[in-house]
């Protein structure tokens, strides 16, 4: 969904936002200019900046999805004028629920669609869109006695009151299992997690990745194991189609025996999922630990990757690493670790999503990388790597952005605002999508 039309969600996200406080007015706060790169296919992406009206803009449009506790949404996806957010609803100070948060007009007005209560701790990940309703993935914390597992969470949500309504597969159970991403290919509902094994003697306790499958909408499913070719430990996070058709996944492995380093990968398939094979080890091989998060197809297949780098500071702490490639999907990492923000960068993971349409990248997160979290800065790529554009203000209230969403009229973004984290309200905004 966000292939064609990246670039002008770019523009409207590097040229001006809006307040983003729940009780503030909806005025635009006009940026700076709107970086865009080209570059070609078989490399990285150079440009310098060029200038662009503030156009758009964000406005908060959640109005009605305030409750007690913090509630944050995870992840979000549209079909047609059906919307569907995951959120992680804290319902005491120490329990943890997963809700939908659903909208059947584009994104202009929104209610719940229920809560799934759990004797565990519910931490939902991953939401698509079905056409009758949605798909939340996710995992529950069950503790007995001085232990803690791990189980898999799958619901479904149909109209007219898309109530949530938890499903247990034979094929999901397990212990330690996460499941971290849902998705629609060809009809058929894709759900890609990681279960980890106890510990052994050593302590050691990897890894292994999973694929679901069903192709009657969640009735019957199917599990295979993940193949990564020489990899002792691994853990996927997102599966997405690209243009080509082809399935591609991203995650993190470690490769041969007793090895405890980390590298991102990327596992394509050309035969709808039956088989995989890493594609770009090189590109990604670094000295130190590194993982991807999310993947992002333009729609001459081109790609880029957001991922970390784990920073040895004495505080394990990891920042964001960038990866963008041409039509022919050859990677390249854009610049270092060290993302521009005011003030200098900081600890810690902080850039929270991407856009990319082969000519320009948008990057949003924290410009503090700590919480508060009490504004959301956007960069874009230049030919030096990233640069600051403009932000969404907080003007000291806790916000953040997890997902965008592009349409063809409207732009969506989701996550949170609140006076505090303790009681921060699900939050999505919404702007224009410029053609």
């Amino acid at each position: 969904m966000l292939r064609v039309l990246a670039a002008s969600a770019v523009v409207v996200l590097l040229a001006g936002c809006s307040s983003g406080a729940a009780t503030s007015s909806s005025s635009s706060t006009g940026g700076a200019g709107s970086p865009t790169a080209s570059g070609a296919a078989s490399s990285a992406p150079s440009a310098a900046p060029s200038s662009a009206a503030p156009a758009g803009g964000l406005t908060i449009v959640s109005q009605g999805l305030k409750k007690d506790g913090a509630q944050v949404i995870l992840d979000a996806s549209q079909a047609d004028s059906s919307v569907f957010a995951s959120v992680l609803s804290q319902t005491n100070a120490d329990d943890y629920d997963a809700g939908l948060a659903v909208s059947t007009d584009g994104g202009a007005t929104w209610r719940w669609g229920g809560f799934v209560p759990d004797k565990g701790k519910t931490f939902p990940e991953g939401v698509v869109a079905t056409g009758d309703g949605a798909v939340m993935v996710g995992s529950t914390e069950v503790t007995s006695g001085s232990s803690v597992s791990s189980k898999a969470f799958l619901a479904v949500a149909n109209a007219p009151d898309f109530a949530p309504q938890p499903l247990s597969p034979k094929e999901f159970e397990g212990d330690n299992i996460h499941l971290q991403d849902v998705a629609i290919i060809s009809g058929t509902w894709i759900v890609v997690g990681w279960q980890q094994a106890q510990p052994d003697a050593k302590g050691q306790a990897p890894r292994t990745s999973f694929l679901w499958r069903s192709g009657d909408k969640g009735a019957t499913w199917t599990r295979t194991k993940l193949e990564v070719p020489d990899s002792v430990d691994n853990s996927v996070e997102q599966i997405v189609e690209a243009p080509d058709g082809s399935w591609n996944i991203v995650g993190q492995a470690v490769f041969g025996d007793g090895s405890n380093q980390y590298d991102p990968i990327w596992l394509k398939s050309t035969d709808a999922g039956n088989t995989f094979t890493l594609t770009n080890k090189d590109a990604f091989a670094a000295p130190l630990d590194q993982g991807a998060t999310r993947i992002e197809f333009a729609g001459d297949g081109s790609a880029a990757v957001l991922g970390w780098d784990e920073v040895t500071d004495g505080n394990a702490a990891r920042a964001s690493a960038l990866w963008v490639s041409g039509a022919d999907q050859k990677l390249q990492r854009i610049g270092t670790t060290s993302v521009p923000v005011s003030g200098g960068t900081p600890p810690g993971e902080f850039i929270d999503g991407i856009l990319w349409d082969n000519t320009t990248l948008a990057a949003w997160g924290s410009p503090t990388g700590s919480y508060p979290m009490d504004n959301v800065q956007f960069w874009g790529l230049t030919k030096d790597g990233l640069t600051q554009s403009t932000m969404l203000p907080g003007n000291g209230t806790p916000l953040a952005i997890s997902r965008i969403i592009v349409g063809k009229t409207d732009t969506l973004a989701f996550g949170f605002t609140g006076k505090d984290l303790a009681g921060a309200d699900a939050a999505v905004w919404k702007g224009t999508t410029v053609q």
